[in-house]
C-alpha cells in the first residue's frame, strides 16, 4: 500500500513537472528557468560540442549551431511525452492496474490515441480523461 501511494506520488510529481516546464517554456511571455528544460538544452549542447571538436573556423562552428536552438525545442516534445507517460503510468499502477505492462499501455494509449487500452473503475477513468 505505501509502494503504491509513493507511486503515484512519484508520478503526479513527473506529470505536473513536464506540464510545469511546457507552461515555462511556452506559454508565459517572458522565458523563465526551468530546471527540466535547462537540462535539455545542456545535453543537447553537449551533443553539439562534441561534433565541434577540433573545428576552429567560425563558419563551420555557426552553421552548425544554428541548428542547435530549433533541435532543442524539438527535443523537449520527447522529452515532456516521457516525464508523462511514466508519471501516469506510475499513477494508473497506484490506483489498482494490476501490472505496470498494463499501466504503461493505458497511460501510452490515453496520450496518443482515442484509447485502444481501457481501464476499469471510477480512478482509472479519471486518469484517463485527465
Amino acid at each position: 500500500m505505501v509502494i503504491r501511494l509513493f507511486s503515484f506520488v512519484l508520478g503526479f510529481a513527473l506529470a505536473v513537472s513536464a506540464v510545469y516546464s511546457a507552461v515555462q517554456t511556452f506559454v508565459l511571455p517572458r522565458g523563465a528557468p526551468d530546471r527540466l528544460t535547462t537540462a535539455v538544452f545542456r545535453g543537447v549542447y553537449s551533443l553539439f560540442a562534441l561534433r565541434l571538436r577540433g573545428t576552429l573556423a567560425y563558419q563551420e562552428r555557426d552553421r552548425a549551431l544554428a541548428f542547435f536552438a530549433p533541435v532543442a525545442v524539438l527535443t523537449l516534445i520527447p522529452v515532456w511525452y516521457t516525464f508523462l507517460l511514466f508519471g501516469f503510468a506510475a499513477m494508473f499502477w497506484a490506483v489498482g492496474v494490476p501490472t505496470w505492462y498494463q499501466a504503461f499501455k493505458i497511460s501510452g494509449s490515453s496520450l496518443l490515441t482515442l484509447g485502444f487500452a481501457t481501464s476499469d473503475g471510477a480512478l482509472q477513468m479519471i486518469l484517463t480523461f485527465a
